[in-house]
């Protein structure tokens, strides 16, 4: 495996950055109709707040909108 990664020249990683890459992934196309409920659920969070305290940065949206959207979005599930 080293040395397929040496011949392509991409480095070592762990599992775990594997999956930072994929939820913040995920949670940047969210205007693309990702659910949020769903990746949550999918990394093992307990709940969606954790998920937003995480990767509500990748949101690639103006503060006001995703304000909006993350208070609506709390207002559903009940932890606003």
């Amino acid at each position: 495996m080293n040395s397929l990664l040496n011949k392509t020249g991409i480095k070592e990683r762990t599992l775990y950055n594997l999956r930072h890459t994929f939820a913040s992934h995920m949670i940047s196309n969210i205007q693309n109709g990702i659910d949020i409920l769903w990746v949550s659920k999918i990394l093992g969070h307990k709940d969606l707040s954790i998920t937003l305290q995480i990767y509500a940065k990748y949101i690639k949206e103006d503060d006001d909108t995703r304000f909006t959207k993350l208070n609506k979005i709390g207002t559903i599930i009940g932890i606003i």
